[in-house]
């Protein structure tokens, strides 16, 4: 759509959105990767994960998930633009898939790849920024809480996968989305944080999707 509106001439593209979700993942373990294990290898472990996210995202695009962007060990996708009702769940499945899908990258150590992902919905603005090289981009709080809410999530790993999710992320969560949780090989579910520290933004319920413990017996 934006594409459209900037080959039929549209000066300027400002755009906001009452209801979105923002998915956001950091590469885990990325601190000093250049140093370790030198630029190519850093490179070549980046476009693998990279590659695997990109490929979930996009499975996704019709049920309006859309890549933002990638900065140095993070990614940043939006779903709700198009007026989905639905974004919470999309995002959520797509997080899930992800994790999944990129945990089995190996790192240049011979490791396997970790996320911080994170979730938030809430209100939202959008625009296209630039003459020479425009660029689409999204900001808002709703933006900045995603980060935030990665940035402090668990790592997701092989063997457990977690999500962490705002409290206002959680609460489009169907119960559609928390029976397909349920009902994966490795069931998942909902569960509550509590209050955790955001940096920057203070106290704040969170929730996270986990690993659901084995029943007794």
């Amino acid at each position: 759509q934006i594409a459209n509106r900037l080959a039929v001439g549209e000066e300027l593209i400002a755009d906001s959105y009452s209801g979105a979700t923002v998915l956001f993942v950091y590469i885990a373990d990325y601190e000093d990767s250049v140093q370790k294990f030198g630029v190519e290898s850093t490179v070549a472990w980046m476009n693998k994960v990279y590659a695997s996210i990109d490929s979930c995202v996009m499975g996704w695009s019709d049920n309006g998930l859309s890549k933002v962007e990638t900065f140095n060990n993070f990614y940043m996708a939006v779903c709700g633009l198009c007026g989905e009702t639905n974004h919470g769940d999309a995002s959520v499945r797509v997080a899930v898939k992800l994790a999944e899908r990129a945990n089995k990258v190996q790192r240049p150590d011979g490791g396997l790849t970790s996320l911080k992902i994170g979730l938030n919905s809430g209100s939202l603005s959008s625009g296209v920024i630039g003459k020479k090289s425009p660029r689409f981009s999204i900001f808002g709080d709703t933006v900045n809480t995603a980060s935030r809410i990665a940035s402090s999530a668990s790592s997701s790993t092989t063997h457990h996968t977690v999500v962490h999710l705002s409290e206002s992320a959680a609460a489009t969560a169907t119960p559609s989305i928390r029976s397909w949780l349920g009902a994966r090989a490795s069931p998942l579910g909902l569960v509550p944080n509590g209050h955790v520290h955001l940096k920057g933004k203070g106290s704040a319920l969170t929730w996270s999707i986990a690993p659901l413990s084995p029943s007794p017996g």
